[in-house]
């Protein structure tokens, strides 16, 4: 839930701007538009999406996200193979499928493999050999 209010590089933004409320009383969003140097070009789109509070998260948005990325931390830490370090091993142990032509457009599928089958990649994980990650963002229907 760290907005940075649609800046595409906050690095030199400041506190006022970068702003984290760790108690998760109050978010960011909104705070101000984004240094017209890398975000001028968007100013006509993010202006308005900026101005409506509507789209501020409340309190209770902050929790529901605290806890998923929390979830997401359990996950990654419940095997290496989501902790690859280095590009080699990326490049050897991960898969993608629907890919091409003819794939499901908002749909990535993984796989990791801890298999030891070229004599360089050393199994990792002492309760998985493979995993299957699937990621949808898939329009809602109007019903």
């Amino acid at each position: 839930m760290r907005s940075k209010s649609l800046d595409r590089d906050s690095y030199n933004s400041g506190d006022w701007f970068n702003r984290l409320d760790y108690t998760g009383n109050s978010h960011n969003f909104g705070c101000g538009l984004p240094g017209r140097e890398k975000n001028g070009d968007r100013y006509g789109f993010i202006g308005d999406l900026l101005g409506d509070l509507t789209m501020k998260p409340d309190r209770s948005m902050i929790q529901k996200s605290t806890q998923h990325f929390k979830e997401v931390l359990e996950i990654r830490n419940s095997t290496p193979l989501f902790r690859l370090v280095d590009a080699a091993d990326v490049q050897r142990r991960i898969t993608f499928y629907n890919t091409g032509p003819s794939q499901t457009p908002g749909v990535i599928v993984m796989g990791i493999s801890d298999d030891a089958v070229d004599g360089v990649t050393k199994q990792i994980c002492g309760k998985f050999n493979r995993l299957l990650v699937s990621i949808s963002h898939l329009p809602h229907s109007a019903d």
